[in-house]
């Protein structure tokens, strides 16, 4: 009887300590979002745009960030290592050297952003002045996108954006390396890809969590091509109804299968 009651404590014991840590990462998921641009941040910036966040483990290594200088707006979809709690704090320490970079830094450029982000990230975790580091990183895609003269400039650390005319689509490729890591260069630079855009067209960023996803008949990843393809044929749509038609079809592509990664799409019309 003894060993049953004993048996009893250590199983509610471990309940409350699973309600308690769950508990714990609810509310460090809504301080997270509360990080994070709302809907209505977007709206004062862009003149239409739509966001897909969803975290695998309640906090994400995900993460969107938007930004406007001198008349030029910026946006930015983020990959920090990993998922869950340990990613999350990469995360809002990305969030914050972008905004630091921006505007403390005082720097304009996407790649100046980017390099000036990279640099503070790797210092971060210089605690004694030898140099060594975790080997944590964060793949980003950049935009800066210039109203005035209808042009987009793409800077990227492993990611890429996809940019929809009305005719032609196409990828912009950032370098292939991220921000942080182990590196041998003494320090990077990144670089930018500038083009025309009109109004209407649509510039897609996103982490690859969405293409990465686990699913459909064969239980194959969803890919970079599909995704591309998928874009291309909504891109006429509002963003209301894009967003809407991208969140139903990854939970169909889902079928039975868990969620592989953290995702993160973000849609800009010019």
């Amino acid at each position: 009887m003894k060993d049953i009651k004993e048996l009893l404590r250590s199983i509610k014991e471990n309940q409350l300590a699973v309600k308690e840590h769950r508990d714990e990462l609810n509310y460090a998921s809504i301080l997270q979002q509360g990080l994070m641009p709302k809907q209505r941040h977007f709206d004062r910036v862009f003149e239409e745009s739509f966001f897909i966040y969803q975290p695998k483990n309640i906090v994400s290594g995900d993460f969107y960030w938007i930004g406007e200088k001198n008349g030029i707006r910026y946006f930015a979809s983020a990959d920090c290592t990993g998922h869950g709690v340990p990613a999350a704090m990469l995360s809002v320490l990305a969030y914050s050297l972008l905004n630091y970079a921006l505007y403390n830094a005082d720097l304009i450029t996407p790649s100046e952003i980017l390099q000036k982000v990279d640099l503070k990230f790797i210092e971060s975790f210089d605690f004694d002045g030898s140099k060594v580091t975790t080997n944590d990183w964060i793949d980003i895609s950049l935009c800066a996108l210039d109203m005035e003269n209808s042009s987009l400039t793409f800077c990227g650390a492993n990611r890429k954006a996809f940019v929809v005319s009305e005719n032609t689509s196409q990828v912009l490729t950032g370098n292939r390396y991220p921000i942080g890591g182990w590196q041998v260069e003494k320090s990077r630079t990144f670089s930018e890809h500038t083009i025309p855009v009109a109004q209407g067209d649509w510039i897609y960023l996103g982490s690859d969590g969405y293409q990465d996803q686990f699913g459909g008949l064969t239980g194959k990843k969803l890919g970079s091509k599909q995704l591309h393809r998928l874009l291309k044929s909504i891109a006429n749509l509002p963003a209301v109804d894009q967003r809407t038609f991208l969140t139903e079809h990854l939970e169909s592509w889902k079928n039975n299968h868990e969620q592989t990664d953290d995702i993160c799409l973000l849609g800009v019309r010019v």
